[in-house]
């Protein structure tokens, strides 16, 4: 926000006589005489707007029939993140004006009579456009031959694109996404254990254990730890119990030959399992299967 405001300064868009004060300030300046400029316009939890509406913003509160004017439209994808911001600045009965409201939408993105007079300024040898959907990388490519220029290229997140020399050409796919900060080491997003341990947050886990002998019968009563599931069902009978009839009805039903393939027992009262405390429960829960061979 500060970069803009000195290139706007710079370039003459923005009179120096207008004067901006710290947010620190703004507890001490006539209300009615201050306009804020503030981030999030589409919902971002950390931004600025978004923790006003929450009031939970260190030096800015707003006030019953304060006014605050998107000068954004929603980008789709984000419309559940407006919707909840634009909530919660309601139930501060603050009044809000959006674009369907009033002309007040200011575009953060050159028209393409401005984009043409871009490219006549610095004459690029090749076009590589970025940042968009698959047909709006095609767009800018089509604009891009309107405009004369020689070459383009598209490339998908991870392609290597070699410049020169020669033609622009994807050479290459490095991998490539987010990554976690888990404890002391660093792991992918897409692989690391932090989905599992989200799906673990959300389902619980139930392991249960036993112990079969070489005629395939178990030689002690199945054991079973619960974590993350209620203690009951609907009706009142105990997860816990529930669990363990279950394991002993599945595997009274495998057949004596086939209790001897651990994979064949494991998958048998896994799916059983899941299937039955989602019917009771209306989830799936992670399912761990233990054998022991005497």
């Amino acid at each position: 926000m500060h970069n803009i405001i000195a290139a706007a300064r710079e370039v003459g868009l923005l009179k120096e006589g207008n004067s901006f004060r710290d947010q620190t300030e703004y507890g001490y300046l006539p209300r009615d005489k201050v306009v804020l400029l503030c981030t999030g316009s589409q919902g971002e939890p950390r931004a600025a707007m978004a923790r006003i509406a929450a009031d939970n913003h260190p030096d800015i509160t707003l006030d019953k029939d304060d006014l605050v004017i998107f000068s954004s439209k929603t980008i789709p994808g984000n419309e559940k993140s407006v919707s909840e911001l634009l909530n919660k600045l309601a139930e501060q009965q603050v009044e809000v004006i959006t674009s369907e409201d009033a002309l007040v939408h200011t575009s953060g993105h050159p028209r393409q009579d401005e984009l043409r007079q871009f490219y006549g300024w610095v004459k690029p040898k090749l076009l590589v456009p970025m940042h968009g959907e698959a047909r709006h990388l095609m767009k800018q490519t089509e604009f891009a031959a309107e405009c004369d220029i020689p070459e383009t290229a598209t490339a998908r997140a991870g392609q290597m694109l070699r410049l020169v020399p020669g033609d622009a050409k994807i050479v290459d796919e490095v991998p490539g996404g987010r990554l976690h900060v888990d404890g002391r080491i660093i792991v992918p997003s897409v692989e690391g254990p932090a989905r599992k341990r989200r799906k673990l947050a959300h389902v619980g886990v139930v392991a249960v254990s036993l112990v079969i002998d070489g005629s395939g019968r178990m030689v002690d009563d199945p054991q079973a730890v619960l974590d993350g599931l209620p203690e009951e069902t609907g009706a009142g009978y105990e997860f816990f119990e529930l669990v363990l009839d279950i394991v002993e009805e599945v595997f009274e039903s495998i057949p004596r030959k086939r209790r001897q393939v651990d994979e064949v027992v494991e998958e048998k009262l896994r799916q059983s399992i899941r299937r039955r405390v989602d019917t009771e429960w209306g989830k799936r829960p992670i399912v761990h299967v233990l054998i022991h061979r005497v």
